[in-house]
């Protein structure tokens, strides 16, 4: 995948490409998964002690970003233990409160830039590590194409506590883009990220 670091992005392209954008400090100011945490410890979804240690955890994120491999080893586990029993509908509610907080901490310069890949004539794409169950409908709120994210295995509408599919953090956000790809025909070296 190409991407100028200057911000300069070609106009015409030869065949079908997208521009695939990150959530967290990327799209919007921060973490996305304290605002998720806020929301579902109004509605008894969560315990105050794991709204306290997300709340630490969204903090060490914004200043210094996670680039340690353990750390999102364990946040992952956590959330599939925290939404293990619960109802995948309840979760999806959570977007009444959680989606205009999220489209309220868009940057400016994120919506320029998507804006420029759309009238490119490209795809657009939300790749994150938070549920599939907010990131593909904020990607729609913004007028992207799509949205890939974690996926948590559901059963008779209930969370196992296991995945459906990659966690889509470091390498599993790659084999998510190659994944798309394949299936929407996109040459990457035509693709932006």
């Amino acid at each position: 995948m190409s991407g100028p670091a200057n911000g300069y992005v070609p106009v015409t392209t030869t065949g079908p490409s997208a521009a695939f954008f990150d959530l967290d400090r990327t799209l919007i100011a921060g973490s996305s998964a304290f605002t998720l945490a806020t929301a579902a410890r109004k509605t008894k979804m969560m315990p105050t002690h794991e709204l306290l240690r997300d709340a630490f955890t969204a903090a060490t994120f914004k200043f210094r970003g996670d680039h340690d491999r353990g750390a999102a080893d364990s946040a992952r586990d956590r959330v599939l233990g925290f939404i293990r029993g619960q109802r995948q509908d309840d979760l999806q509610a959570l977007n009444e409160v959680v989606l205009p907080a999220l489209l309220g901490r868009i940057r400016p310069e994120a919506r320029r830039l998507l804006d420029i890949h759309r009238h490119a004539g490209r795809s657009t794409y939300i790749v994150s590590a938070a549920p599939q169950e907010l990131v593909e409908p904020l990607a729609l709120s913004l007028g992207m194409t799509g949205g890939i994210g974690t996926r948590g295995e559901v059963h008779d509408g209930v969370y196992t506590g296991r995945l459906d599919g990659p966690f889509c953090y470091g390498r599993g956000k790659v084999d998510a883009i190659e994944e798309l790809a394949s299936w929407e025909h996109y040459d990457l070296q035509q693709c932006y990220a």
